[in-house]
C-alpha cells in the first residue's frame, strides 16, 4: 500500500495464508451450553480431543500441542497465537503464520512473541481488518530487505495494537490506520524508515503513544488525517519532514506530552485544520518553526517549551488561535511569534534549563524556571498515579512533568 502526506492510500495483499499448526484450542473457552470444545485447531497428525466435560473445555488431541495456535472457542476470552521462530515466512511458530491464523480467526486475536527475537521480513505485513493485539516482547522487525515500496502494516479496518515492538527499515510507511477504530502504537521503537506513522480518513480514535521513540523517519514522523486522533508522550527525533503534520481532516486531535527534537518543522497544520490541542510538547532545534499554524484555525498551544528553533516560536495568526499562553520561548532564530502575541504566563527568552541539551536530555533541571510554571488544563493529568494533577502547585511546562 502506499500513502502521501495526505494520507490517502491503499493497501493490497489478500490477508491469507496457511494456519499455524499450533495445536488444540485447549486454551479456549468452552461452547456455550457444554460439550465438545469448539474453538480448538487439532495439531498436526495428532486427533482431535474427544468431546470434553460441560464447561471444562476440550481435553488437547493426542499428540497435540497446547492451545496456543487455536480458535477461540464461543464465548471465549482473546485467543493467543505465540511467535517461537526468527522465520521470516509463514512457517510453523513464525510471525507471517500467526497473523494468517489471527486473520482468519473471525474475532479478536493476541500475538506474543518469545523475547528479543530478531525478524528479517521478506514481505509486508497482510493487510488487516480484523481486531488484533501484537506484543512485541522487544521483537524486532527489519523490513530493510522488502523489495518495492509498500507500507509495512496497514489496516483497512479493525483494530490493530501495536506495542513494545522495534519496527526498522521500512522502504514506506511503517504503520497505516487506513480504516478501522481505536488502533494504537505503544512501547515502539521506530526508526530508520522511509515513510511516517498515518492514519487514514476512514479511521477513527487512533491513538499514537504514549512511549514511542520515534527516530530517523525519511519525511514527517507521524501524519493524522482523521478526526480526533491522538498523539500523546512520545519522543521523535531527527525527522526529514515535520515532527507532526495534521491535515486538513484531523480536525479536533490532540498533540500532548510529546518531545520533538530536529525536524523540519516541530508540528504543522494544513490551511483547513481546526481545533486542535496542542499541549505539554518540548519542541527543539526545528530547522524552520517549532509551531506553524498557518492559516488552521481554533488552535489551543498552552504549557509547551520551544526552543533553538530556525525561525520562529510558533508562525500563526493571532485571530487562528484560541490560546498561545504559558508558552515558553528560548532561543529561536528569527522571533518568539510570527503574527502572533505570546499571552499569560509566557515565558519570553528565558532558558527553560535542560538537564543535558548537547545529549539530547531534554528533562527540566533542578531550578528550572518551567518547573510549575505551566497551567492546570481540565482532564489532563501529568503525574499519573500521583495525587492531583502534578506534582507542584502547577504543572511544569514541556514534555515531563519532572519531581523534586
Amino acid at each position: 500500500g502506499d500513502g502521501d502526506g495526505d494520507g490517502d492510500g491503499d493497501g493490497d495483499g489478500d490477508g491469507d495464508g496457511d494456519l499455524s499448526s499450533g495445536g488444540d484450542g485447549a486454551g479456549g473457552s468452552t461452547s456455550s451450553g457444554g460439550g465438545e470444545a469448539s474453538g480448538g485447531q487439532s495439531a498436526t497428525g495428532g486427533d482431535p480431543g474427544s468431546g470434553g466435560d460441560s464447561g471444562t473445555g476440550g481435553d488437547p488431541g493426542t499428540g497435540g500441542d497446547d492451545g496456543s495456535g487455536g480458535d477461540l472457542g464461543t464465548g471465549g476470552a482473546m485467543g493467543t497465537y505465540h511467535v517461537t521462530t526468527d522465520a521470516g515466512d509463514a512457517s510453523a511458530g513464525s510471525f507471517r503464520a500467526a497473523v494468517d491464523s489471527a486473520i482468519g480467526a473471525g474475532t479478536a486475536v493476541s500475538i506474543t512473541f518469545e523475547p528479543d527475537l530478531v525478524i528479517n521480513m521478506n514481505e509486508k505485513v497482510p493487510v488487516t481488518s480484523s481486531s488484533i493485539e501484537i506484543i512485541g516482547n522487544n521483537t524486532h522487525l527489519d523490513f530493510s530487505g522488502l523489495s518495492g515500496n509498500p507500507d509495512c502494516f496497514f489496516t483497512n479496518g479493525g483494530t490493530l495494537i501495536l506495542d513494545g515492538l522495534e519496527i526498522s527499515g521500512c522502504p514506506n510507511n511503517p504503520i497505516f490506520f487506513s480504516a478501522g477504530v481505536n488502533s494504537q502504537v505503544t512501547n515502539c521503537y521506530i526508526h530508520d524508515n522511509g515513510g511516517y506513522i498515518a492514519t487514514g480518513t476512514a479511521s477513527s480514535g487512533s491513538v499514537i503513544g504514549p512511549g514511542n521513540l520515534i527516530a530517523n523517519s525519511g519525511g514527517h514522523a507521524i501524519v493524522l488525517n482523521a478526526a480526533g486522533d491522538v498523539v500523546i508522550d512520545n519522543q521523535i527525533f531527527d525527522s526529514a519532514g515535520n515532527g507532526v503534520f495534521l491535515s486538513g481532516t484531523a480536525d479536533s486531535s490532540s498533540i500532548i506530552g510529546n518531545l520533538i527534537a530536529r525536524a523540519s518543522v516541530g508540528v504543522q497544520f494544513a490551511s483547513d485544520t481546526t481545533d486542535v490541542d496542542v499541549f505539554f510538547n518540548t519542541i527543539a532545534s526545528a530547522s524552520g518553526t517549532c509551531i506553524t499554524v498557518g492559516q488552521a484555525t481554533q488552535i489551543d498551544i498552552r504549557n509547551n517549551i520551544l526552543t533553538h528553533c530556525g525561525t520562529y516560536g510558533v508562525n500563526g495568526a493571532q485571530a487562528n488561535l484560541t490560546a498561545l499562553t504559558y508558552n515558553l520561548f528560548f532561543q529561536n532564530g528569527t522571533a518568539n511569534c510570527s503574527q502572533c502575541t505570546p499571552g499569560e504566563g509566557s515565558l519570553l527568552d528565558v532558558d527553560p534549563l535542560y538537564t543535558d541539551f548537547g545529549a539530547d536530555n531534554f528533562n527540566l533541571a533542578l531550578g528550572s524556571p518551567a518547573i510549575d510554571a505551566g497551567v492546570e488544563i481540565s482532564g489532563i493529568d501529568r503525574n499519573g498515579s500521583g495525587a492531583g494533577s502534578s506534582y507542584g502547585a502547577a504543572p511544569d511546562m514541556g514534555y515531563k512533568e519532572t519531581k523534586y
